[in-house]
């Protein structure tokens, strides 16, 4: 990663290879190494966890736990940049008990589309909202794009669970139906959300809808505390600034990644490869996101 930087710094306007990251994610990742099509996303945690790991070794962390679900309290700089805690809050029908529960990420994966099981509950509960052969899906004329302020809101909608899951409720000492709702705790200072494009159902196949996603995001309306209405004044505490963007393009079977970054926080650049070419905003936001990133605008220094 050092290397990486300093060539990245040094002035050199021929392409870098990073081919000492790679070759270290293939030795200490066994199920990405070779030269078949592997997943971005997978790739990131993948990899963000062995920089982690490799500063807990060195010395530069605390080293509390092992992998990032145990980690909320660590010290290296991947979970000081990237860690977020998600809530999970249970509601018992019966009595209103709320149980929460909550968990550090890295990333936040939102479906594209509402799931079959979405779709029917949004049918029957308005309060609510493949062969292997790989299938490019086209988005119909009906479908309008998908926003990633929907994505979010479906995300942390509360979710009726039914009878077939129902929950073990402390206060009444048995199983009853329920209600989860997601809600973000606690939010990096970088965000990854992961576009779920690939569906694995009966067949899989890429989904191609569309998704409309801003250059400034706010993510104060899926805080816990916004969700729970105990916020204060948090004033910019969930603005964020996209800075990146993942792009796959092919099917599931074979495809090719680019992506999109900010520099000097005007610039767009695409990156193909060896090839740079500098492109409009238009152009970003017409692509077909895999992956966005996002940075906070204002930082807070505890």
């Amino acid at each position: 990663m050092v290397w990486l930087f300093q060539e990245m710094l040094s002035g050199k306007k021929s392409p870098i290879s990073p081919h000492k990251m790679l070759h270290l994610v293939w030795t200490q990742a066994r199920v990405l190494a070779g030269y078949d099509q592997q997943d971005a996303h997978e790739f990131f945690i993948t990899y963000l966890d062995l920089l982690h790991q490799h500063l807990v070794k060195q010395g530069l962390s605390n080293g509390l736990g092992n992998g990032v679900k145990h980690n909320t309290n660590c010290t290296c700089a991947i979970h000081q940049i990237f860690t977020g805690c998600m809530q999970s809050d249970l509601t018992c029908h019966k009595c209103s008990n709320i149980s929460a529960t909550v968990e550090a990420f890295w990333d936040i994966s939102l479906d594209l589309v509402p799931n079959e099981t979405d779709r029917d509950k949004m049918l029957s509960d308005s309060a609510s909202v493949c062969s292997s052969i790989s299938v490019e899906s086209e988005p119909s004329d009906e479908e309008p794009p998908v926003t990633l302020e929907d994505c979010l809101e479906r995300f942390t909608r509360p979710e009726r669970l039914g009878s077939e899951a129902k929950i073990r409720c402390s206060i009444c000492g048995i199983a009853q139906e329920g209600t989860k709702q997601l809600s973000l705790k606690q939010i990096p200072v970088v965000v990854c959300i992961h576009v779920k494009r690939f569906r694995h159902t009966k067949r899989t196949r890429k989904l191609a809808n569309p998704l409309e996603f801003p250059f400034e995001l706010d993510l104060s309306p899926y805080l816990t505390s916004s969700i729970n209405k105990t916020n204060k004044d948090e004033a910019d505490v969930g603005a964020y600034r996209l800075f990146a963007v993942v792009n796959h393009m092919g099917t599931t079977d074979s495809g090719h990644y680019t992506n999109y970054v900010l520099h000097a926080g005007e610039q767009w650049f695409r990156c193909d490869d060896t090839y740079l070419t500098r492109v409009s905003k238009e152009t970003v936001q017409n692509s077909e996101a895999y992956m966005l990133f996002y940075h906070k605008k204002v930082i807070e220094y505890s």
